[in-house]
């Protein structure tokens, strides 16, 4: 005879070598309409990394850059939203102007020349070609077996 069900919960711990934090099933639960454990652990992991580089954002920073309400947050979880968003912009800036300051016009404008498949085409789209064929012309259903 079965007396219960078991609850399973959700343990993930997410470490680096200066960081570790553990994310249950009740961050899972708060977090569940939001992008649940996966969104906790990119958080954690972008938690970890800012802290093991020691990349920082101010409390005023993160107010202005937090969004109106969406997807059921309290302003708690949206004020950590955007500290990780803030964080992984910070962590990320580095990386993208060193990548800008690597090339230059010229040679962009040489990779799109040699890559013609690249170009942005346009193409138009009338009435006439998305319309549907007279009832005439439409294929008919097979009649059912009995």
């Amino acid at each position: 005879m079965l007396l219960g069900v078991a609850k399973l919960a959700v343990a993930v711990t997410v470490a680096g070598p200066t960081f570790s934090t553990t994310i249950d099933d009740a961050d899972v639960a708060d977090w569940s309409q939001a992008g649940g454990v996966a969104h906790l652990i990119r958080a954690a992991w972008t938690e970890g990394e800012a802290a093991e580089r020691q990349v920082t954002v101010s409390d005023e920073d993160v107010r202005e850059a937090m969004d109106p309400p969406h997807d059921g947050l309290t302003r708690t979880q949206r004020l950590y939203e955007a500290r990780i968003d803030l964080l992984d912009a910070a962590l990320k800036a580095p990386i993208s102007q060193a990548a800008a300051q690597s090339v230059t016009q010229a040679q962009i404008d040489a990779y799109v020349a040699a890559h013609p498949m690249c170009r942005i085409r346009s193409s138009t789209v009338t009435a006439n070609s998305i319309a549907s064929p007279p009832a005439s012309r439409r294929p008919r259903p097979a009649p059912m077996k009995r």
